[in-house]
């Protein structure tokens, strides 16, 4: 009988090193990406959210791991994962329009009712609200609209898609951590007492790995789903980062520094013609 391949899993430091690297490269595309498509470009500005939140969510893993929160770290991955699911399906469904006046309406009527239910004036300033008065005239307009777009069932969608293993081992196990359950809080409390546990606990270093694995398919994602050509460069550093994070090859830290480096003054991306 074969034996199990083990994932390879690096030593923290290093995945502090890939996040970083992904963090100035997307500071890098999302300059370029914006000044060319602009504003009124839907499809855009959500690739471009997409892919900032996701990385800001990197940056949270990188911290709550660094004070032993483990827990909060999955719930973040489930969140990144969350997201690489839905650009999946707004790509789809070609619904990035539908879905951003959806967006709208749904977060203005959450402000809304939170500032009806409002009793003691000195917990939210007013200036909290003032999105509510800004957007009242579109709000109307999307209101005529009615704008019907349903999220995706994450379970059947993934299926569909050929990512139940994502599914499985990263979305729905990360699932488990958002709402209570009996033994939360048991790693935690061995912590702040400073015990030991009897047994082994799992590695988790694994949240980290999957959390910059979930990164790269979320960045190679926004790239395609652009309108654009990108730099062969930029996707040439994301295979060394791929191949970085698989083999734990430090050798090619040096070569993944200076090949972010040339990527300044650099034009990433042209329109497609």
């Amino acid at each position: 009988m074969a034996k199990r391949k083990t994932r390879k899993l690096l030593p923290f430091g290093e995945y502090v090193f890939f996040s970083l690297v992904l963090e100035q490269l997307s500071a890098k595309l999302l300059k370029q990406f914006l000044s060319k498509s602009g504003s009124r470009n839907i499809k855009h500005v959500i690739l471009c959210n997409f892919l900032a939140r996701s990385i800001v969510s990197i940056r949270g893993i990188i911290q709550l791991w660094e004070i032993n929160d483990f827990h909060d770290c999955w719930i973040l991955l489930r969140c990144m994962l969350d997201r690489l699911f839905h650009l999946k399906f707004l790509k789809r469904e070609d619904s990035y329009k539908l879905f951003e006046k959806w967006s709208f309406k749904k977060k203005y009527e959450y402000m809304l009712l939170l500032k009806q239910q409002e009793n003691d004036p000195t917990i939210l300033s007013s200036d909290f609200f003032n999105v509510i008065e800004e957007e009242k005239e579109r709000y109307r307009d999307v209101v005529k609209e009615n704008p019907k777009w349903k999220r995706p069932n994450i379970k059947d969608f993934t299926k569909e898609i050929g990512l139940n293993l994502l599914y499985h081992q990263g979305y729905d196990y990360a699932s488990g951590m958002v709402h209570p359950l009996a033994t939360d809080g048991q790693e935690d409390l061995l912590y702040l007492l400073k015990m030991h546990r009897a047994v082994r606990s799992a590695d988790n270093r694994i949240v980290l790995h999957n959390a910059l694995l979930t990164e790269l398919l979320l960045f190679q994602q926004v790239l395609d789903d652009s309108d654009f050509n990108w730099n062969k460069r930029v996707y040439s550093l994301l295979s060394k980062l791929l191949d970085f994070v698989g083999t734990g090859d430090y050798g090619q830290k040096q070569e993944i520094t200076n090949n972010l480096n040339e990527l300044d003054n650099v034009v990433l991306c042209k329109k497609i013609d």
